[in-house]
């Protein structure tokens, strides 16, 4: 398949984000999981040390602030399990596209896209007990950025999907 190693790529990059479970590959890219699991851990030890940093916690607010953070991380490794899904189903049919994979793509793409704002709102009450509006913002902020980073990345190895 003419698109199949530079989409490969790109599932590997969005592979280091928190969460994606291998059952959620595609099949034909099965292979891969390894590899993007290591990318994974990576990328969730980065991230958690980039939020560290970046808050500006103080001591008890730290405390407070990695229980609920810990469950939002596991929420939204479920919400980026059917990301990975969309991107690797996008490579293996990029070539045999139809109407109907097309259709499954964009809703399964929606319901990321859905999943990730409900669970950014689940968790705000106990992010703002933790830590208060201004902190959850610049929380909120961060998240944004990191993922706005790997959308950037992802967007650059993946093609356009050429239509007649």
């Amino acid at each position: 398949m003419r698109y199949m190693m530079t989409l490969a790529m790109a599932a590997l990059l969005l592979g280091v984000l928190p969460g994606m479970g291998s059952a959620q590959v595609n099949e034909q890219f099965a292979d891969m999981s390894p590899y993007i699991d290591e990318a994974r851990e990576v990328m969730r030890t980065d991230r958690k040390v980039l939020i560290r940093r970046a808050m500006g916690l103080t001591a008890e607010e730290e405390q407070k602030f990695w229980t609920p953070y810990r469950k939002y991380s596991e929420d939204m490794e479920a919400v980026r399990d059917l990301r990975i899904k969309v991107i690797t189903d996008f490579a293996a049919n990029i070539d045999n596209m139809t109407d109907d994979l097309a259709q499954q793509l964009l809703k399964d793409w929606l319901k990321y896209s859905d999943r990730t704002v409900q669970v950014r709102r689940k968790h705000l009450n106990s992010f703002r007990k933790a830590v208060g509006y201004q902190k959850v913002v610049r929380f909120y902020q961060l998240e944004n950025k990191v993922d706005t980073i790997i959308n950037f990345a992802i967007a650059m190895q993946v093609p356009l999907l050429e239509v007649d």
